[in-house]
């Protein structure tokens, strides 16, 4: 019931935000993200977890628009696969991190909890009592560009866990050419485990 009002006000971004202004329980990402990322927009969601920005971002460009979706530990694009296999028209689900380069990659995953999987043993930052180490594969964003023939890119979100500057200049070239609007999460504990 949620995802399909959310669907059916999205139609309309600036009655969510007046919604999203009166609610006490909002989520300040969603508000910002309904201004900024319009009907007919291509998206790049970098950090993709379970799925819910993803969706958020798919009602938002409607039926003109795509979604790029990045999620590089398995089970967890697993369950992002679930979650969208209904509305997977106008979304590309891609099993892969963002990186600066092609490779393949350990990701440290604290107490089984997707949101924290980051490229950096963080053991001790999420206070976790076990940590597990998955191979992951990672790519860039200008070679999926490349690879794929994308022309057109409007607006990326970047949520992985201490390794954002990586994937930025991984996405050099996309972003000299397409200019997005870029919306970075920034967790300056999980920075400093970065050379």
């Amino acid at each position: 019931m949620k995802r399909t009002f959310e669907r059916i006000i999205l139609r309309s971004p600036k009655l969510y935000q007046f919604i999203s202004r009166h609610r006490k329980h909002s989520n300040p990402d969603k508000y910002i993200f309904s201004q900024l990322v319009k009907r007919g927009d291509v998206v790049v969601d970098c950090g993709a977890n379970i799925g819910s920005y993803t969706r958020f971002f798919r009602n938002l460009v409607g039926s003109e628009g795509f979604v790029h979706s990045f999620e590089p530990v398995p089970a967890t694009f697993d369950e992002l696969s679930k979650n969208l296999k209904s509305t997977i028209t106008n979304i590309k689900l891609n099993n892969k991190g963002l990186f600066n380069k092609q490779k393949n990659e350990i990701i440290y995953l604290p107490d089984q909890t997707s949101g924290h999987a980051s490229l950096t043993n963080h053991l001790n930052l999420w206070n976790a009592n076990t940590i597990e180490e998955i191979s992951v594969s990672l790519t860039t964003l200008d070679d999926y560009f490349d690879d794929n023939f994308i022309q057109v890119l409007d607006f990326m979100k970047i949520d992985i866990e201490g390794a954002e500057l990586f994937a930025i200049q991984g996405s050099e070239q996309c972003l000299r050419k397409h200019k997005p609007i870029l919306h970075i999460e920034i967790n300056t504990r999980l920075l400093k485990n970065f050379d």
